[in-house]
């Protein structure tokens, strides 16, 4: 790619991050933009944005090449009569009865260090180490977001203040907020660890109030009980509710009208990078299209139908009308898909030292499983250049594992394979997990962490990563994990697990980290909208949230025996699947499956030779082909 092209608006608009519409950032982010692009510039940081931004370049222009092949043969007039007869069935499930209520609460974390040191009040400062998770409003007024790193708010702002940060106390801080929440709303469902969704109607008719007086009451206890703020919005159902809190904040509150008309007007103005969900790359191909907004879609029905995989269709009708799940009930400790745990360092090439530091991360990933009662098959090894490069490796085990025993020798072998390398952060995680605890200890509140304490934080929004699944070794038998250290090194995109909201849409561009995407995601119809317990659109990159945490709730204490104990479902069966195209391999049942057969299909399935087989490709891809990837929910802030 040229020089200028490095340098054009769409490489701009990445280096800001996802967080540039946050609420009290600096109005010209046009000049933001620029002081970021040069602060970085040259740097490895800057580098691999660069490589990022040119894969996201190539991919918009191969769909572009996808919908012009479509449009040649399309019958348009029958494809209108469909998608208006979509509409019309859609328009049908719309339910205005429901008050739904999105609390977020104002820069959390920055909140409760002002809170605990009054002298930072007024003065621009950050949380975090080397990363930000949130910035104070002062701080926002320079231009600085969560998901930055720290050496360009310095640029940004000379005076500019980084503080550590404290897991531990903003937990304590969040129990009090839900616990107020919970009054409001006894099936409240918490999205984050600064965040929740609430259900207020029955309160509302219960006590004679409309919405605002309910807002009103609500954070008027917030602030009285914890000191803190928080803002809200209230719309028909989750999606729009979300979409409101952040009309007025800090400490303030939005009242979407509930008829018809307010819905559509609402809508049809709306940036489509306001919907959850909607990332870089839909939205570049959006606006390649000539949509900006959400009433723009009625435009482009056509072109939206015949890449109605690609761009998730389903959702886009539904974003212009406006229609989403209003469902709200608490998640249960079962819809877990993965414990995991990670660590961000300076870089570090001594593969001693690196090693040392994964075996420290499986024992601290023995104590969470513990914690949360959880067996996994799938171990999975994260690990991030010092250029910010992402990769992930994966090898599944024979039986359900949750010690360090069993756990180290694996993600050893899958670390050794890689090195000499030059890292800044280790991470391993267990998926393919079966629940082991009591129902007398099943947890039906949860919240999930999508960042770590500051010895433990990692760059949010870590993307572009590649996996590798591995043939399963049998456990304590080190030969068979050093023969699969000879495996193949070629890379792959990441497609894991998500543990709470799946996005409705798949941002193609997020091809890499994993809290996230489910495998084995399902197509979203009209009926699991209606008994979908979270948001069809979940902008977990993009969430104004500084950090999601898993919360169990009422604590209690996990014993060995509890971690040890064995279930009574079986053990599945020895099948792995592909992450991108789900293609099952057997592993056991097939005489000629080996790691060269499984690597070969993945590499079929991810390398950038594919861009051009799609290009050329007159069929749509598999919704598989384009997962949104995001990063591990993960638990580790406090021990058992």
């Amino acid at each position: 790619m040229s020089s200028s092209s490095s340098d054009s608006n769409s490489l701009l608009r990445r280096l800001a991050g996802p967080s540039a519409g946050k609420a009290g950032l600096d109005s010209n982010q046009e000049r933001i933009n620029h002081i970021i692009h040069d602060a970085s510039k040259g740097g490895r940081f800057f580098n691999n944005e660069v490589k990022r931004d040119e894969h996201t370049t190539a991919k918009v222009a191969a769909i572009q090449n996808i919908l012009k092949q479509r449009l040649e043969n399309a019958n348009q007039s029958s494809i209108l009569h469909s998608v208006h007869s979509t509409l019309k069935n859609m328009d049908a499930e719309r339910d205005l009865s429901q008050f739904i209520m999105h609390c977020d609460m104002d820069m959390f974390y920055a909140a409760v260090e002002v809170l605990d040191n009054p002298d930072l009040h007024g003065k621009p400062f950050g949380v975090g180490k080397g990363i930000l998770t949130t910035a104070s409003y002062e701080a926002r007024k320079y231009g600085i977001r969560s998901a930055m790193p720290c050496f360009i708010a310095r640029k940004l702002c000379d005076h500019f203040i980084e503080v550590p940060m404290r897991m531990e106390r903003y937990v304590d801080k969040s129990r009090q907020v839900m616990d107020i929440f919970a009054r409001f709303d006894e099936n409240m469902a918490a999205a984050s660890l600064d965040e929740a969704y609430l259900n207020v109607t029955a309160y509302m008719n219960e006590h004679a109030l409309t919405p605002q007086e309910v807002s009103q009451r609500l954070r008027s206890a917030v602030h009285a009980e914890t000191g803190l703020t928080v803002s809200t919005g209230v719309a028909p159902n989750k999606t729009l509710a979300k979409i409101c809190s952040d009309k007025n904040k800090p400490n303030g509150e939005y009242t979407m009208q509930f008829s018809l008309d307010a819905v559509r007007a609402f809508m049809k103005d709306l940036p489509i990078r306001k919907v959850p969900g909607i990332g870089r790359i839909n939205e570049r191909l959006l606006q390649s299209l000539g949509i900006n907004a959400c009433g723009d879609i009625a435009e482009h029905l056509v072109e939206i139908h015949l890449l109605r995989k690609e761009l998730q269709s389903e959702g886009l009708l539904r974003a212009y009308l406006g229609i989403f799940s209003n469902v709200v009930a608490p998640a249960k400790q079962e819809d877990r898909k993965s414990v995991g745990t990670e660590k961000t360092f300076q870089p570090l090439s001594d593969s001693i030292a690196l090693l040392e530091k994964l075996h420290m991360l499986c024992h601290e990933l023995e104590a969470d499983l513990r914690r949360t009662q959880f067996k996994g098959r799938t171990v999975t090894l994260k690990y991030k250049k010092h250029t910010f490069e992402n990769f992930t490796r994966a090898m599944s085990v024979e039986r359900f594992v949750c010690t360090s025993e069993d756990i180290w020798p694996v993600a050893r072998g899958l670390l050794e394979r890689e090195l000499p390398l030059t890292l800044r952060l280790l991470g391993v995680r267990l998926t393919n997990l079966q629940f082991v605890g009591s129902a007398r200890g099943e947890i039906t509140q949860f919240l999930t962490k999508q960042q770590q304490e500051s010895s433990k934080n990692h760059t949010p929004n870590d993307t572009d990563s590649d996996v590798e699944i591995i043939e399963k070794p049998v456990l304590g038998k080190e030969k068979e994990i050093e023969a699969a250290s000879g495996a193949s090194k070629d890379k792959h995109t990441s497609d894991t697990l998500k543990t709470q909201q799946k996005p409705f849409f798949n941002d193609l561009d997020e091809s890499g980290n994993t809290t996230a995407s489910d495998a084995s995601k399902d197509k979203h119809t009209s009926d699991t909208l209606k008994t979908q317990q979270k948001p069809f659109f979940d902008d977990l990159d993009e969430s104004d949230s500084d950090v999601d945490v898993f919360i169990p709730k009422p604590k209690r204490k996990e014993t060995e025996k509890e971690c040890a104990g064995t279930s009574n479902a079986p053990d599945a069966p020895d099948i792995l699947k592909c992450p991108v195209c789900a293609k099952k391999f057997n592993i056991t049942g097939d005489p000629n499956m080996s790691n060269d057969t499984i690597n070969k299909h993945l590499d079929d399935c991810l390398t950038q030779q594919e861009i051009a087989l799609i290009g050329s490709n007159h069929t749509s891809p598999t919704k598989n082909s384009y997962k949104k990837i995001k990063r591990d929910p993960f638990d580790i802030y406090k021990k058992a």
